[in-house]
């Protein structure tokens, strides 16, 4: 007894290893000390020992079949170890044996939502709620499952009863900033995360995630500071890694982005994301074609990474592979789950250059309204959303003047000298505006910070156009009058 005491208090105090030895020495005397071996499962299991862990659990399931929590730890473990099936096993034997068990009821749904199981992982989370109104976890595992389902503002109304019923959980914080950092509130983001690392100032997800948030609004010094702390605390934190070479890659420094992504390649060579972010660097340093060597490496990794399809066709497009890119944009829009702006914007433009207008026009439409409907890529700052919202609208209003032209010349005779030279300018203008399309389309693919005299001149543009269309309708209805003055004369002779 006197053993687990000071194992306890050792637990307690974070002092892991100590505590497990103070165990181990109460199991010495007692060889069935169920408690004893309870708890130093509970202890290798935060140690992250966790096949150790289940040795002790076994052995407390073997002493005491009706120990619930020992099925449950059980499955915590499995869960650790990507086992979620089996993890789910012992959650519904602790259940069976104690049905008002809602720890047991939550951590089953963290299991479902780790098997992709998302609206059944609720099901638990609101089971165990039921007999535990004030569960603060599983609050915030249900606010986890409702960001993996995009429904961020339920997800944040869930961290907000979980904060308020424990307002030193540092993990809640962190989540919460996740969702704020997903609806694109990254200052928001910021302040939950420095929560989460005041609680907790070894919390390297923490710093990681509020790296991602400063990259997020430009502060990418600070953000690799973040980085590099999260690396210190985790030195194979491969995600830190990668996104202090996206940081990196956005200062321009593709080479030493390059190095950051190796490091992740090197610690989880199956990383395809890192394999995509090497691609992005090489073929900001104009080596397409080994670009597309890991674009291959992150598809083959994944075959269903959109982003690598996307990213392929742009290098191929780059380097000339025009109909080649083509493919690979198609993939990219068709496997995509949801509609991003980007793909179509890029296909919009491709299709210009391959001469197929029409088929750019409904990119361009269907870009459009996605824009109008606020569904952005990260990689689009709020200046350029104003600005793109607005010369697109203007855009399509300009396409609504072509087509009333294009009606009446076909109403006209094509054979008609002064006919002949409208249809000339026609196509002219028709022309320019294709080629101003793509022009601004493009603002999407590569996210140039917009300047006020390049609105201006883009607008100036739109005005020019619409004048020369003004203009040439104007003559095509004299054009009009003229061929009914002629038909009346000519009827009145017959």
């Amino acid at each position: 007894m006197e053993f687990l005491e000071k194992g306890n208090i050792f637990y307690a105090q974070g002092k892991l290893e100590e505590a497990v030895a103070c165990f181990d020495k109460a199991i010495t005397i007692n060889p069935n000390y169920t408690d004893a071996y309870h708890k130093k499962g509970i202890a290798l299991r935060e140690m992250g020992k966790n096949k150790e862990a289940i040795v002790c659990f076994d052995t407390v399931i073997n002493l005491d079949p009706h120990f619930a929590d020992a099925y449950n730890k059980k499955g915590i473990s499995l869960k650790a170890m990507g086992k979620n099936e089996e993890a789910l096993i012992y959650y519904d034997k602790a259940i069976s044996i104690d049905p008002t068990y809602a720890k047991a009821y939550s951590n089953k749904g963290v299991a479902l939502n780790g098997m992709g199981k998302r609206y059944e992982a609720i099901i638990c989370y609101d089971k165990a709620l039921s007999l535990e109104p004030n569960y603060a976890n599983a609050y915030n595992n249900k606010g986890v499952t409702l960001e993996g389902l995009g429904k961020r503002e339920e997800a944040i109304a869930c961290f907000d009863k979980a904060i308020n019923l424990k307002p030193d959980d540092a993990f809640t914080y962190n989540n919460k900033g996740v969702s704020l950092k997903e609806m694109g509130k990254n200052e928001d983001a910021i302040i939950c995360y420095d929560q989460a690392i005041s609680l907790n100032p070894n919390y390297a997800n923490a710093y990681n995630n509020k790296g991602v948030a400063l990259n997020g609004v430009g502060k990418r010094e600070e953000a690799i500071a973040c980085f590099d702390k999260a690396i210190s605390l985790k030195p194979s934190y491969v995600d830190a890694y990668n996104n202090k070479g996206i940081a990196l890659k956005a200062m321009g420094k593709n080479e030493e982005a390059i190095v950051c992504y190796d490091k992740a390649i090197d610690i989880n060579p199956n990383y395809a994301q890192a394999y995509i972010n090497k691609g992005v660097a090489l073929n900001g340093m104009g080596k397409k074609e080994e670009a597309i060597l890991f674009y291959d490496k992150a598809i083959n990794l994944n075959p269903n990474y959109v982003d690598a399809f996307h990213n392929k066709g742009v290098a191929l497009r780059e380097i000339g592979r025009k109909e080649e890119a083509l493919v690979w944009y198609d993939k990219a829009i068709n496997v995509s789950i949801s509609k991003e702006p980007l793909y179509y914007c890029n296909r919009c433009c491709l299709y210009h250059e391959l001469g197929q207008i029409e088929k750019a026009l409904e990119d361009f439409k269907t870009a459009y309204q996605l824009v109008q409907q606020d569904i952005w890529g990260s990689h689009v700052s709020a200046r350029n959303k104003n600005y793109i919202k607005k010369i697109l609208s203007k855009i399509l209003e300009l396409e609504i003047g072509v087509k009333e032209t294009a009606r009446r010349l076909n109403k006209l005779d094509q054979k008609d000298l002064a006919v002949k030279d409208a249809v000339g300018k026609f196509k002219k203008i028709q022309e320019e505006k294709s080629i101003f399309v793509g022009q601004q389309v493009s603002t999407l693919d590569n996210n140039k910070s917009i300047s006020q005299e390049e609105m201006d001149k883009a607008n100036e543009k739109v005005q020019e156009l619409e004048k020369q269309l003004k203009e040439l309708n104007e003559k095509l209805i004299h054009l009009t009058e003229r061929v009914a003055t002629v038909e009346k004369t000519v009827q009145g002779m017959s």
